[in-house]
């Protein structure tokens, strides 16, 4: 989200007085992405970030949160990020890959969209949804949350927000080169930085 708002923030207006910012054709995504993650529905048909049904899908799942919610409140309090990390315990893989999408919230605008469409929006395989599926008939009440999660995940950022993505690429790479060769890059480190995440959650579980 924050890699998105980063994207809203240089290329588009949100500011006051507003003013016409960059081309409307690289506005009208990334408004609508952050439109479905800010305020999507959930289970119930209400109004949710896609981030606050992850953490309640992980709540459901029996999953502590604690870090998580305690780096919000941390933030809320005023704290800058890296001192938040630190107090909220955050384990070191996650805060890794917190600090790396950060870096990347401070590069240049062209080497954003690429990050984030293949970083983000273009991740989750469907076989999720068959290994959640399992799970959920396994164990009740604990991870429908997280199917449907996924499910919207699948549904709204994979089928529609990641080619709105391609698009905004696309279109703010245009025919430079340079850019492009940067953007290819951003991506192999977007793909890295995930798999460290994923390697690092792997080896939490196998531990436990």
């Amino acid at each position: 989200m924050s890699l998105l708002k980063s994207l809203q923030t240089r290329l588009t207006s949100v500011t006051l007085p507003w003013l016409p910012v960059g081309d409307a054709k690289t506005r009208y995504p990334i408004n609508e992405i952050v439109l479905d993650e800010e305020s999507d529905i959930d289970e119930q048909g209400n109004y949710t970030s896609h981030f606050e049904l992850y953490l309640r899908a992980m709540q459901q799942a029996g999953s502590n949160t604690t870090a998580i919610t305690q780096l919000i409140g941390f933030l809320e309090q005023g704290f800058d990020l890296q001192t938040a990390i630190v107090k909220a315990k955050v384990p070191e893989g996650a805060a890794r890959f917190m600090r790396h999408t950060f870096k990347c919230c401070q590069q240049e605008t062209y080497v954003r969209p690429p990050f984030f469409t293949f970083g983000r929006e273009d991740l989750i395989p469907a076989m999720f949804l068959s290994l959640v599926g399992r799970l959920a008939e396994a164990h009740p009440g604990k991870a429908d949350l997280l199917r449907y999660y996924l499910h919207r995940h699948i549904e709204v950022d994979g089928n529609h927000h990641s080619h709105l993505a391609y698009e905004m690429t696309a279109r703010i790479c245009g025919n430079d080169p340079l850019r492009w060769s940067q953007a290819t890059a951003a991506v192999k480190d977007a793909l890295k930085a995930r798999i460290s995440l994923w390697d690092a959650v792997t080896a939490d579980i196998t531990v436990k």
